[in-house]
């Protein structure tokens, strides 16, 4: 089983406990060639790429220069943001936004691809083979 698998299985498995650890847990993956995926059981915060970090930004930018908007703190605006998507999921618009979900999805594997294949490329020119340190930290790096 792929490491994204087992971490699935655990986590359906860990979701059907009746008494979770109020601890955060991880569920960490060494693959054969030493590099690990680690991944959270549960509730926990996500990993944030430098992409969502600037929205989330310029949206706080946006509200705190609008009049008795200047007290708002980023995690008002990642709340709104939830709130309004956990109501578009039990409204109307819950095919439009699971089409979203999709792209986004769509997108990061594309992403992914295009960056293991550009790591490819700068190993061939460095004459580096598979399972050079600089693979590994690339893959880890690359992993969320």
């Amino acid at each position: 089983l792929s490491s994204e698998e087992q971490a699935k299985r655990l986590g359906e498995a860990w979701e059907s406990l009746s008494h979770k650890p109020r601890h955060e847990v991880c569920f960490r993956v060494v693959e054969a060639d030493g590099t690990t995926s680690d991944f959270y059981l549960g509730a926990h915060a996500p990993s944030l790429a430098d992409e969502d970090i600037d929205i989330i930004h310029k949206l706080w930018l946006d509200v705190t220069r609008e009049r008795d908007g200047e007290s708002a703190h980023h995690e008002e605006i990642v709340r709104l943001a939830l709130e309004r998507l956990e109501a578009d999921l039990k409204g109307a618009e819950r095919h439009k936004v699971l089409a979203q979900v999709r792209g986004l999805l769509r997108r990061r594997t594309r992403e992914k691809c295009e960056e293991d294949a550009n790591a490819s490329d700068k190993q061939d020119e460095a004459g580096q083979g598979e399972h050079s340190r600089g693979a590994t930290i690339h893959r880890l790096r690359g992993r969320k």
